[in-house]
């Protein structure tokens, strides 16, 4: 990283953070939907380049048993500078100021960034011990009467 950019250890605002998720083309959401999210979350880091927010990291979770780092974002034009990685080892230094070190720490990776993940400890799924990461939208969900 340059000397400009900087990682804050803190969660962007909620302006910065809907900012970040529209560079990333994740889909649009609104301002009081960014600021739920946020308050719902246990840390997150903040990359800037000055006073612009560049990248982000956020985790989530109870913190004692179970976490989970989501959001993980660098606007395109910063990509490639390592901010990604930088982003996640101080958030992963920050964790263990105030997390247990037996607390599972989960993600979903990106299509083609499980080496990315892979290179800070993060297993593969399915394994031999655990199966596959799964995902579905609520509205999507049954009540499990039906099979």
């Amino acid at each position: 990283m340059s000397q400009a950019l900087r990682i804050e250890h803190r969660l962007p605002s909620a302006a910065e953070f809907k900012a970040l998720r529209d560079t990333a083309g994740w889909g649009e959401i609104s301002l009081s939907k960014a600021q739920k999210a946020l308050a719902y979350s246990l840390h997150g880091n903040t990359a800037y380049d000055g006073t612009v927010a560049v990248g982000m990291a956020r985790l989530l979770g109870d913190g004692v048993m179970n976490a989970y780092i989501q959001d993980v974002v660098v606007a395109p034009p910063y990509r490639g500078r390592a901010i990604g990685r930088t982003l996640i080892s101080s958030l992963i230094k920050d964790m263990q100021g105030f997390i247990p070190a037996d607390c599972g720490i989960g993600l979903m990776a990106a299509h083609g960034c499980e080496a990315f993940y892979s290179s800070f400890g993060f297993i593969h799924r399915p394994n031999n011990v655990y199966g596959a990461g799964m995902f579905a939208k609520l509205s999507d969900l049954k009540s499990g009467t039906q099979s």
